[in-house]
């Protein structure tokens, strides 16, 4: 007979054990682990988390004190809810409390510990409050438990390259490039790298491969200028730097980042998204938001003042020049308002104040380039041309490096004054000054064509065509060309 166990002492004893029978205890124990399981469901079971809050809440502006006192109430009646301590947390840092934004999605973590931004986001804060060693480690953590989730190499990516971890840095922008290939962080992020090791051939290739992905990235066009200036590529390299002046980097996008600007309540983040809005033509919305505000804050004057530029936009001087009113009784002094005031004279039709309030500008301020244009423009709808250019050329001295004055000198002397000639060195000046700059482009490569410069204009035709391929002056300069000028730039 083959013994397939030993028998215990007991059995052979021919007594009973006092131990429970084999089967029933591991079904006891694979019993008390699934109880175990299903109660770490019921997070009623744990106290709820503590929610953070500012130690100088009543000291904060008020629009953010109403906002953020409302989201703390509503995190209360459901503490146990990470969804609310996540949002808390979120409005928290998009107006950087990242002490109190990182308790909250500490709490998030702990109640959602399967949610990947929630711990992303406690190392984002922890990286805000600058212990940039322990937020690496965070993220490196999270990208253990989460090998596919993109976002965090690209934190561990910029985190690396901040502290000149460039081997770890390089291995999660690849890491990034592998999971989103649309995503041109990645790739500006291995450029980056290269440029750091001094291989700008290697950069180039990585940095025009994120402009291809995103056109609209200052940033990459900034370090692609750098590659191309290691590389003696100096024409170029002025073209993308100039593309990229005054670019900010932005993290890469998350369902939770994204709803950040939702959140924004500090006054001068709201004049930003304000201008913002203008920008892409949605005045509504800025006037919206700005009035808002305006409520919260009656007395700041950069508010009022972007408000009645809101209104005149709008194409509702009346109404500007209503808010405007408000703002001199506060102060009438406020150089931005008065050239504003001046601007909202000149939609009413009220020539004389409006060349009043340009000239009190000019008094103010004589060294501003912005009062001066206040004046050349009250000038101009005067039809007092000549006036208007002199003071045009004041502001320049002022502001040398406006591509923008040297344009709109150019149209006055082409326009106005007849003078083609000067009007094309303007021209020049605007498109040395800011190569991007497309209207100045199209203005030079028109009058090239009309005095016969083939080459320049082609030139010029080329550098319109790389910024902005679907204009709708490019068919129409194209055929202006001489044959054989249209037949190479093909």
């Amino acid at each position: 007979m083959v013994m397939l166990s030993k028998p215990d002492s007991a059995a052979q004893s021919g007594r009973r054990g006092f131990g429970w029978p084999r089967q029933r205890l591991t079904l006891l124990l694979a019993l008390a682990e699934l109880a175990f399981v299903i109660l770490k469901g019921y997070s009623w079971l744990y106290p709820a988390p503590e929610i953070p809050t500012p130690a100088d809440l009543d000291q904060l502006q008020p629009q953010l004190r109403a906002y953020l006192s409302k989201l703390v109430e509503v995190t209360q009646s459901a503490p146990r809810d990470a969804r609310s301590h996540a949002t808390l947390g979120i409005a928290y840092a998009a107006n950087q409390l990242w002490q109190e934004a990182r308790g909250c999605f500490e709490n998030a973590a702990q109640l959602d510990p399967n949610e990947p931004l929630a711990h992303l986001y406690v190392g984002v804060a922890t990286e805000e409050l600058g212990d940039y060693p322990e937020a690496l480690q965070l993220y490196r953590e999270l990208s253990s438990r989460f090998p596919e989730f993109p976002q965090v190499y690209f934190r561990i990516g910029r985190l690396s390259l901040q502290l000149a971890a460039l081997d770890e840095a390089q291995k999660a922008f690849a890491r990034l490039t592998e999971l989103a290939p649309g995503e041109w962080r990645g790739h500006a992020g291995l450029g980056e790298v290269a440029l750091r090791r001094g291989d700008f051939a290697a950069a180039a290739v990585h940095l025009e491969k994120a402009v291809a992905l995103d056109p609209q990235s200052g940033n990459a066009h900034s370090l692609l200028g750098l590659a191309y200036r290691g590389l003696g590529r100096q024409e170029d390299a002025q073209f993308e730097l100039a593309r990229g002046v005054d670019s900010q980097t932005y993290p890469m996008p998350d369902a939770w980042g994204d709803t950040a600007h939702e959140h924004m309540r500090l006054v001068q983040d709201q004049l930003e998204m304000a201008n913002r809005h203008l920008t892409e033509g949605a005045t509504d919305r800025a006037i919206t938001l700005l009035a808002t505000a305006a409520t919260y804050n009656p007395t700041n004057l950069a508010l009022l003042n972007a408000l009645s530029i809101a209104l005149h936009r709008a194409e509702r001087p009346a109404d500007a020049q209503i808010v405007l009113n408000q703002l001199f009784t506060q102060n009438d002094s406020y150089l931005p308002a008065i050239i504003t005031a001046s601007l909202v004279a000149q939609a009413l039709d009220q020539p004389r104040e409006s060349l009043a309030f340009a000239q009190r500008a000019v008094q103010l301020s004589p060294d501003s380039a912005h009062s001066q244009v206040a004046l050349a423009n009250v000038l101009l709808s005067a039809e007092r041309d000549a006036e208007a250019l002199e003071v045009l050329r004041i502001a320049s001295k002022l502001d040398p490096k406006n591509a923008e004055l040297h344009l709109q000198m150019g149209d006055l002397l082409l326009l106005n004054l007849n003078e083609p000639g000067p009007a094309l060195e303007h021209y020049r000046t605007a498109c040395d000054l800011d190569p991007t700059l497309v209207s100045a482009q199209i203005r030079l490569t028109r009058m090239l064509i009309e005095r016969g410069d083939a080459i320049e204009a082609r030139r010029a035709l080329a550098v319109i065509r790389k910024l902005d391929p679907n204009n709708p002056a490019l068919p129409m300069l194209e055929q202006q060309l001489p044959d054989t000028t249209r037949a190479e730039t093909n």
